[in-house]
């Protein structure tokens, strides 16, 4: 019995934690486990009702609720998208985002992948010289690339499409190393806007000396409404701004580092008018069964586009699972309805 107290305890806990981010913004992170948290806390409770442990059992069960209403959106968005009729047939653009990991021990099958992806397009990060090499396999499927590895050490991203590219860009975009590649395509007579963008994990604080150094004494730190004062948020910020000047339809994805229901996201997704909660999809880390896995990789959409379908690729040798999107146009899907 003392056992179970102490789990329930932990996990009330780690529920409360967010809430002190006056003390310290880094705990926000934790937000990421609130499924995880809600799980765990309802299961104790019950544990503590068949013991006869009412009080402990309330506060567990609050503890429940306040979890799942932080995810709510998402999970409903994820219900919905389980039990929805089948879409109607349509052409769809296929999109492939995926964080390589820079010590991927062998490229080979990632690239065999890929090259079946069947993919349209494809948003990858932490890529390094050694990949790009091994990447050049792909050139003769994917003719059109934007990337600038090799030329900057804090740019690992990479466009590659079978479809013509234009307004390439790989680079910096702006304040605390924030980077993307991104390009247009044609989609149904229409141009799309295509990004690929790897957000700093959430426990990095602004002040933080190891990358502190890298910039300029006068480098902003620009921050959404209700977001933590953390790196993390400030290229959230950026990111925001700089989709605002890609088309109106645009695909922005990559590794975020951060879950839909954070704060990160819910205030990037005001900002911008981006969507992304669709079906969860559980990609990191892959050392860990399936259910204990967070949705940290995402693709958003916004302007005539939406999500048709959503579900991650195999495991590659990374700690992270890829992610593989359909996305259609909602003009379409509007008439065959």
């Amino acid at each position: 019995m003392l056992f179970l107290r102490f789990c329930l305890f932990c996990a009330v806990a780690l529920t409360l934690a967010p809430l002190l981010g006056f003390i310290d913004a880094r705990v926000a992170g934790l937000q990421a486990a609130a499924i995880h948290l809600a799980a765990a806390t309802a299961l104790l409770s019950v544990l503590m009702l068949l013991y006869r442990r009412r009080l402990w059992a309330i506060v567990g069960m609050l503890a429940a609720l306040w979890n799942i209403a932080l995810a709510w959106p998402s999970i409903a968005a994820n219900v919905q998208a389980a039990f929805a009729d089948a879409p109607p047939k349509a052409k769809t653009l296929k999109v492939v985002s995926f964080n390589l990991a820079y010590d991927n021990p062998d490229y080979s099958k990632t690239v065999a992948f890929l090259a079946k992806s069947g993919a349209d397009v494809i948003g990858l990060s932490e890529v390094t010289p050694e990949a790009k090499k091994a990447l050049g396999k792909l050139d003769e499927i994917y003719p059109h690339r934007v990337d600038c590895v090799g030329q900057d050490r804090f740019c690992e991203l990479m466009l590659l499409s079978k479809k013509p590219l234009r307004y390439g860009f790989a680079g910096k975009i702006g304040a605390k190393l924030t980077y993307v590649a991104s390009a247009d395509l044609d989609f149904q007579g229409s141009a799309i806007s295509v990004a690929v963008a790897h957000i700093v994990l959430p426990f990095v604080k602004p002040d933080w000396q190891p990358l502190q150094q890298w910039l300029t004494p006068d480098d902003p730190s620009p921050l959404l409404p209700k977001t933590p004062w953390l790196w993390q948020s400030m290229q959230m910020a950026v990111l925001a701004d700089y989709a605002k000047s890609l088309g109106r339809d645009q695909i922005v994805m990559g590794d975020f580092n951060s879950v839909p229901w954070s704060d990160a996201q819910v205030a990037f997704r005001a900002a911008t008018g981006l969507d992304n909660r669709g079906p969860l999809v559980a990609t990191w880390p892959t050392r860990l069964p399936a259910p204990l896995r967070v949705p940290i990789d995402t693709v958003f959409v916004g302007g005539g586009l939406t999500l048709r379908n959503l579900h991650p690729g195999p495991d590659l040798g990374s700690d992270h699972l890829p992610l593989i999107a359909e996305i259609g146009a909602k003009s379409i899907i509007a008439e065959a309805e």
